[in-house]
């Protein structure tokens, strides 16, 4: 998945546009993950949601939630390897 936003149904059933922030592939399970946003503000950090998805079409991707401590694992490693990595640039300067 190379797009930079994506329409989704939120738990209303209504479509909202969100922000991709990036995807990974897991090499072990083989499990596609997405990371989005919709730029909503909270405890001043901004709100990511983590899913796993599936090409079902023609640029049609089925979200299905994370179900396992391990996918949970994986995600949180990458998150914080990339705040550790945003972190050590902003020293630098």
């Amino acid at each position: 998945m190379k797009k930079k936003s994506i329409k989704i149904k939120n738990e209303l059933g209504e479509e909202i546009e969100v922000r991709v922030l990036f995807t990974v592939e897991d090499a072990k399970t083989l499990k596609n993950y997405i990371v989005y946003t919709d730029d909503k503000i909270e405890n001043n950090k901004t709100k990511a949601y983590v899913s796993t998805y599936e090409l079902k079409g023609d640029n049609i991707y089925e979200l299905n939630p994370i179900k396992t401590d391990e996918e949970y694992n994986f995600i949180n490693k990458i998150l914080n390897s990339l705040q550790n990595t945003k972190k050590s640039k902003e020293e630098e300067k």
